[in-house]
Formats: C-alpha cells, sequence, structure tokens
C-alpha cells in the first residue's frame, strides 16, 4: 500500500493501513518533526496540584524542518 502526499509517496507495511506521512502545508515537504509538551508525567504526591496549574495544549505540534511553519 502507497500513500501518496503532496511531493512524496511513502511506502506502508499492511499492518499499518492507518498510518499516514504529515506534510507541510506552506511548502509541502514531509521533513516535519513533532512537538509534544505533554509527553512526560510528573510521578508524584502533588501531580494532580502541579499538572492544573501547566498551561498544556492537549494537540500535538507539527514543525515544519524546511520553512520553520508550525501547525496543530
Amino acid at each position: 500500500m502507497a500513500i501518496t502526499t503532496k511531493t512524496t509517496s511513502v511506502r506502508v507495511a499492511s499492518v499499518m493501513p492507518d498510518v499516514a506521512a504529515e506534510t507541510c502545508p506552506l511548502c509541502g515537504t514531509d521533513d516535519v518533526r513533532v512537538e509534544d509538551v505533554a509527553w512526560f508525567a510528573i510521578e508524584f504526591e502533588r501531580r494532580s496540584d502541579v499538572q492544573d496549574e501547566l498551561d498544556v495544549p492537549d494537540a500535538v505540534v507539527f514543525l515544519c524542518r524546511e520553512c520553520g511553519v508550525n501547525w496543530d
């Protein structure tokens, strides 16, 4: 199975049919990275208190390495 994007064709294993490559909406490159600020967990007694005070978005933010634009 091949998934075709604006600029590239990505080969996907048949065991993962729902995988898609993210492309930059501005320049069309697939050289993007993910910025996930909520990837860690606070492991101590006051976790709920501290976690509520943090302004952490639930969405994952994508960043383009070519042109620098970000989107979610």
